[in-house]
């Protein structure tokens, strides 16, 4: 059967039905048929483990320039330069959302994407191949909701200040530097002062932070809503008990692996939001409210603190 006799209707919504993998292999057959291409504006390959660098490579050469808005190829680590150069080459204008695996690539592809001057959106699960060339090629003019950078262990400090300090961060909504073990207090003063829509903030295992770099995220970041925090284990947890006056809308607090904080202070900080606020302990264990519980914990430490301040006078008498 010629597949050009059937409805184009038809075709798009058994095009739109099929896997990724799929897809691609009947790529050439199926561009002729005007709809299917011009419909075809988001690509999500994530966790594809059958197709290869090459093929990925020709299914987007038989595409128009600015075709492309979302790509999505998360977790396919063996694309490589050629195929992202390509891919941010041809669709410069339109590509606002970017998510790549970057195990494969090398600091040669922020070329090409500095020039994707409508990207809202950039998310590289794996920089660990990437150094501070990476981050100085991306260009001020990007105004970026949302930056994933992990696992950039070859960032310096000097390089990820110059990034935080240098580029239009007045629009980020959601950044994650988790694993840029480099990253120190003076660039999370960064992120609070120039981050001010903040919502989302992801700095696992960034070890060189502690209560000095958050108290200024804490007190000026007043939007945020998720925070995680895991790994950092310099941090004694005194920092957030501004949270209930400075960030209340913060919901979720992820502190596992943070072996320095004691558990009295985050129920405080759980009963003071009144239930608005989650936090999961070092134990992985979930502080949640309840009224009952947590006036018992209220009674029980005020007895505490009256108790404490019987001894002083004793010990003074």
């Amino acid at each position: 059967m010629n597949l050009t006799s059937l409805p184009e209707q038809f075709l798009l919504g058994v095009f739109n039905e099929l896997s990724t993998y799929e897809k691609i292999c009947l790529s050439d057959a199926l561009m002729s048929l005007q709809s299917v291409s011009k419909s075809l504006n988001s690509l999500d390959f994530s966790y594809t483990n059958r197709i290869s660098d090459e093929q990925f490579y020709g299914f987007l050469s038989c595409f128009p320039d600015n075709q492309f808005i979302s790509v999505n190829i998360d977790n396919v680590n063996w694309i490589e330069n050629k195929s992202i150069c390509l891919l941010t080459e041809k669709n410069s204008m339109s590509l606002q959302f970017l998510n790549i695996d970057g195990e494969s690539n090398t600091d040669a592809v922020f070329d090409w994407i500095a020039k994707c001057c409508n990207l809202k959106s950039l998310i590289v699960n794996f920089a660990q191949g990437l150094t501070d060339e990476a981050l100085n090629k991306l260009s001020s003019s990007q105004i970026l909701h949302e930056i994933c950078l992990r696992k950039g262990n070859n960032f310096t400090n000097e390089g990820l200040s110059i990034f935080l300090s240098t580029l239009d961060f007045s629009q980020l909504q959601d950044l994650n530097l988790s694993e840029c073990s480099n990253l120190s207090n003076g660039g999370a003063f960064l992120i609070a002062t120039n981050c001010p829509n903040l919502k989302n903030l992801s700095l696992c295992w960034c070890w060189e932070i502690d209560e000095t770099g958050i108290i200024p995220i804490v007190t000026t970041c007043n939007k945020m809503e998720t925070m995680d925090l895991t790994g950092m284990h310099q941090l004694t947890g005194e920092c957030f008990l501004l949270i209930p006056e400075t960030m209340p809308n913060l919901r979720h607090l992820k502190l596992e692996m943070c072996n320095n904080i004691q558990d009295d202070i985050l129920n405080m900080i759980v009963i003071r939001m009144k239930g608005k606020l989650e936090v999961i302990n070092y134990y992985f264990e979930t502080i949640v409210y309840d009224d009952i519980s947590n006036a018992d914990y209220l009674e029980t430490m005020f007895m505490l603190s009256e108790l404490n301040s019987v001894g002083a006078e004793i010990s003074d008498d």
